[in-house]
C-alpha cells in the first residue's frame, strides 16, 4: 500500500520540476537584465512565473501560486538565480 507521504512527495517532486522549467523559462525572458540582488531577481521572476502558471492552470484546472520567498528559499530555484544575477546564467 502507497502511503500519503510517499503520494505527497511525487506530487511535490511534480511541481518542483514544473516550477523549475517555468524559472529557467522566465529567466529566458527576461534576457540579460541587471539586478542587484536575489531578491530583486526573485520578484521580477515570480510575476512571469505566475502568468506561466496561470497559463497551465486553464489547460490542467490546477493553479499553485508562486512566492518569490519560495523561489530564495528553494534551493534548485537559488542555484539559478545565484548564477544569473552574477552573470553566469
Amino acid at each position: 500500500m502507497i502511503s500519503r507521504t510517499e503520494i505527497f512527495k511525487d506530487h511535490k517532486k511534480v511541481v518542483q520540476e514544473k516550477r523549475l522549467g517555468h524559472l529557467k523559462s522566465a529567466l529566458i525572458i527576461i534576457g540579460k537584465g541587471s539586478y542587484n540582488n536575489i531578491t530583486n531577481l526573485a520578484q521580477e521572476v515570480e510575476k512571469l512565473i505566475t502568468e506561466l502558471e496561470v497559463k497551465d492552470s486553464k489547460e490542467d484546472g490546477k493553479f499553485n501560486p508562486c512566492s518569490y520567498t519560495t523561489l530564495i528559499r528553494n534551493q534548485d530555484y537559488r542555484l539559478l538565480l545565484e548564477a544569473y544575477v552574477k552573470g553566469d546564467g
